[in-house]
């Protein structure tokens, strides 16, 4: 349900692996409800794209490399290698380094969000990306404090109406709309 809400969303303004790009986020995102294994997380993602897409060939290549290499500088180097020559903000080197830095994070909220800004380019993108995955996977309660206080429960927001709200008043509002609104 997630990718398809995902899909409906990003072929308004994305085509192609672009499209695939949130349809991957947006599954990993909804199993790590359920999920505490990272590979089995981005393998549910990975069953929600077309298999035949550059994409999906990113994410199996990118779980070859943590299978063939103890660490992750080495399995980023490689995979720079054949991904890097796409623009900064692309979906493709952006979701090896996702895919990467879940991998071997091991769950680890800090070390996986660590290591996903480590690799460069997209880094908020991909930090939050990787944060939202691990911080539903082992939950709030579970996250660092360390991660959590320097913001203060506050979200200064760019929409009218909403300047400064608090950031757990945010997520009670949107469950009451999915709630309200899931068919």
């Amino acid at each position: 349900s997630a990718a398809e809400m995902a899909y409906r969303d990003a072929r308004l303004s994305h085509v192609k692996n672009g499209v695939y790009g949130e349809m991957l986020i947006a599954a990993m995102v909804a199993s790590a409800f359920s999920e505490q294994e990272p590979l089995k997380i981005v393998e549910k993602g990975l069953s929600c794209i077309p298999l035949e897409s550059r994409l999906a060939e990113t994410v199996r290549h990118c779980v070859d490399l943590w299978r063939k290499h103890g660490g992750f500088d080495a399995a980023y180097e490689e995979a720079m290698l054949k991904y890097g020559r796409y623009h900064p903000v692309h979906v493709i080197n952006n979701a090896a380094i996702v895919v990467l830095a879940l991998l071997y994070g091991e769950g680890d909220f800090g070390k996986s969000v660590c290591l996903s800004v480590s690799g460069g380019l997209d880094t908020d993108c991909n930090g939050a990306t990787v944060g939202s995955i691990v911080g539903t996977m082992v939950g709030f309660k579970r996250i660092p404090e360390k991660w959590c206080s320097p913001l203060n429960n506050t979200l200064d927001s760019a929409l009218s109406g909403l300047r400064e709200l608090k950031i757990s008043e945010l997520a009670e509002r949107m469950v009451k709309v999915v709630a309200e609104n899931w068919s």
